[in-house]
């Protein structure tokens, strides 16, 4: 398989059908496709279908895959950061899987001693320095370290539940369900180290 359609298959686990939840602020979703995104992706040309309800899996990979996938440059990580970014950007939007990597990056620093070029500015903007730290870690860093790296980014993306939470209570009947994701996520990037 393609790094991506390792990321794919986990995102698509959790993103099931059509769903229309009044509470949900993403609104009418199918695939985890919200319509805002859906209209988007139909004005670039990736798809051509009428309402997001007519959209298949064929068109949630290409979606994904476009404004998701290369956007935040997945393919330049290795594959078990790669998911962790991916997932999140799906669920929670592409500034906050580059601001969770970059805080899980320099967040190493206070647990490894001196990682000078983990001092990333937290901008939420996957650049050459992130891409540059990113791959430090990937060729540097010792497994513990890959692994703590990955347990700070489900740390930083639950806090960020709880934020929206905090900010809408009524989206605390999601809360259960995204901490599951992430704890899943975090076991699935653990386990892709070694492919």
């Amino acid at each position: 398989m393609r790094n991506f359609d390792y990321a794919l298959v986990f995102t698509l686990k959790w993103e099931g059908g059509y769903v229309d939840d009044p509470d949900d602020p993403g609104g009418k979703t199918k695939y985890g496709i919200t319509e805002e995104t859906f209209e988007y992706a139909k004005s670039e040309g990736i798809i051509f279908k009428e309402s997001v309800k007519d959209i298949d899996r064929e068109d949630a990979e290409a979606i994904y895959r476009r404004l998701f996938w290369e956007r935040l440059s997945c393919d330049k990580m290795p594959l078990w950061v790669a998911v962790l970014v991916f997932d999140t950007g799906v669920n929670q939007g592409l500034y906050w899987a580059g601001l969770h990597l970059q805080r899980a990056l320099n967040g190493l620093k206070e647990h490894h001693g001196r990682s000078p070029l983990f001092n990333l500015k937290e901008d939420g903007i996957i650049g050459p320095k992130t891409l540059a730290a990113v791959n430090v870690l990937r060729y540097q860093a010792p497994d513990e370290i890959k692994r703590l790296f990955v347990r700070l980014y489900c740390v930083n993306r639950d806090l960020r539940y709880v934020e929206i939470v905090f900010k809408n209570n009524r989206l605390e009947k999601f809360l259960r369900g995204w901490f599951l994701r992430t704890s899943d996520l975090q076991d699935y990037a653990e386990s892709l180290m070694e492919v």
